[in-house]
């Protein structure tokens, strides 16, 4: 994993991090963009377990793994059904 300290995600520059993929070709690289001067107590944000659990949830809805409701009477019946 490797962590970058940016004041501003949007500070870095494609060409960067495509160098950075290509520096590591060949091997899984987790590139964290985090802030420099995060809110105090929000430092379990950018733990490696959350930020592993923020990639998954990424992947589940980029692949269609998630339900919409219109109601919250509708949800609610959905987790009773799943039960």
């Amino acid at each position: 994993m490797l962590t970058i300290y940016r004041a501003k995600a949007d500070e870095l520059d494609a060409s960067f991090i495509e160098a950075l993929k290509a520096l590591f070709s060949g091997r899984e690289l987790d590139i964290i963009v985090r802030p420099v001067g995060g809110k105090a107590g929000q430092e379990w944000f950018w733990s490696p377990e959350w930020q592993a659990a923020e990639r998954e949830v990424e992947k589940d809805l980029a692949a269609g793994r998630f339900e919409t409701f219109d109601t919250i009477d509708e949800f609610i019946l959905s987790l009773e059904s799943s039960s």
